[in-house]
């Protein structure tokens, strides 16, 4: 596994071609290439993901569209396998920064690009692997909203209090 990453990081062309056949129309070509991506994302080193993200973000300027609506179309095929692939590389995306502001805005982005109304659906699937993608990312939202909650709540108090040490 580890030479197989490196040798696709290796390879300055590797993650675009990937991210051009993330697919909807083509869900078990599309179901592959979201795991291998999610697993790059999560295995790879710490610039891997900004990597990965860069190669999503330059298929889709290349095709003039959204960089997270093919990944979020995938969610809307029948294939549970897809879905679940989906749900992954979308965590492996919305979990690998450590910036809140940065996990933020990706979650954020997602929504915006169709999750939000996908979600309910996903969750009545009967799918032991999907729902625990679902449970994922909903721990994790709920995690950076206490931890954002919480600086709000340190902004607040400067305010309130600012010449108190």
């Amino acid at each position: 596994m580890k030479y197989g990453l490196e040798r696709i990081l290796g390879e300055e062309k590797s993650l675009s071609l990937l991210a051009r056949a993330i697919e909807p129309r083509q869900p078990n070509m599309m179901t592959d290439v979201v795991k291998l991506l999610s697993a790059i994302c999560i295995v790879g080193e710490e610039n891997t993901f900004e990597k990965v993200l860069e190669a999503i973000t330059t298929a889709a300027e290349h095709r003039n569209i959204k960089r997270f609506h093919p990944i979020v179309e995938g969610l809307r095929d029948h294939s549970v396998q897809l879905q679940v692939a989906c749900m992954q590389l979308i965590n492996a995306l919305v979990t690998s920064p450590d910036d809140l502001d940065f996990r933020l805005h990706i979650r954020n982005e997602f929504m915006r690009c169709g999750l939000k109304a996908i979600l309910p659906h996903l969750n009545i699937i009967k799918s032991d692997a999907l729902d625990i993608q679902l449970k994922v990312f909903e721990e994790h939202k709920e995690e950076d909203m206490i931890e954002f909650a919480h600086r709000l709540e340190d902004i607040r108090c400067e305010l309130e209090y600012p010449f108190k040490q």
